[in-house]
């Protein structure tokens, strides 16, 4: 196996080799190779593919070869899955946190995801809500509250999981259209910052009641009953075996002659 004197290793490779051997991120390479030594006797000297390579790098080395990849390769993608899970942890607990809490957490992490597209644009949709406080509703509108909970919940959803929800909110409108469009216009007018968080889901809100009536009028327009019975009443296609008689041709010939022959 050939090695090269390399720079010191990034952090999360760091971090993967000592899960994979069982040691401190800090132990030193002598402490690293001890464990190694020992757990090689335990596994009957058949020691997992990849604990060479984390022992290279606790040890400060870096190999070369398919070895190398494979185990840069798996720790990239152990080092993603952990900061999904605390992405993750962060937007559920998002509304949990006191905002100057709140916005020091999602720099730090903004600045330890910055090379995970998917999870940077996640941090980024969150940024419009960093400040904003606590939710104090002292209204005496139906829904208002349920509102405000489900918008500020919503905001911090992934696009899938967003995206259902939204079309549970709707089809809950569409069964008391007034209620929820009073609720819509209290939280516009007294909640701008959380209306401000959700706009276009607002505006869906707000108009459910007029796309029902254009959806219905759709409806009405294609299945309407007298243009059925309209089609059903036109006359049948002319066969295609009706042949003209033969005797018709025949008087039309006399008589073309006896004109002609006047």
């Amino acid at each position: 196996m050939m090695t090269t004197d390399t720079a010191p290793e990034k952090p999360w490779q760091r971090r993967w080799a000592a899960e994979q051997l069982g040691v401190r991120e800090t132990a030193a390479g002598t402490e690293a190779r001890t464990v190694f030594l020992r757990r090689l006797v335990e596994s009957d000297f058949v020691p997992p593919q990849l604990w060479p390579q984390a022992l290279a790098i606790l040890e400060g080395r870096q190999t070369s070869g398919a070895g190398r990849r494979a185990a840069e390769t798996t720790a990239l993608r152990a080092e993603v899955e952990r900061l999904r899970h605390e992405v993750e942890a962060f937007a559920q607990r998002f509304w949990n946190f006191s905002v100057d809490e709140r916005r020091q957490r999602w720099e730090q992490l903004r600045s330890t995801c910055a090379n995970v597209p998917a999870l940077s644009a996640w941090l980024e949709r969150l940024e419009h809500g960093l400040d904003i406080g606590p939710m104090k509703v002292d209204l005496d509108v139906p829904l208002v509250t349920d509102l405000l909970r489900s918008l500020r919940q919503m905001y911090v959803l992934r696009p899938a999981d967003w995206a259902a929800r939204r079309c549970e909110l709707l089809a809950d409108a569409g069964l008391d259209v007034v209620r929820w469009q009073a609720a819509v216009a209290a939280v516009l007018r007294e909640f701008p910052e959380t209306a401000a968080l959700q706009p276009t889901l607002l505006r869906e809100l707000a108009t459910v009641a007029s796309r029902q009536r254009q959806r219905a009028r759709l409806k009405g327009a294609l299945f309407r009953p007298g243009q059925l019975a309209g089609v059903a009443s036109l006359p049948p296609p002319p066969s295609k075996n009706l042949r003209f008689p033969w005797w018709l041709l025949v008087f039309i010939a006399i008589v073309f002659d006896v004109i002609w022959g006047s």
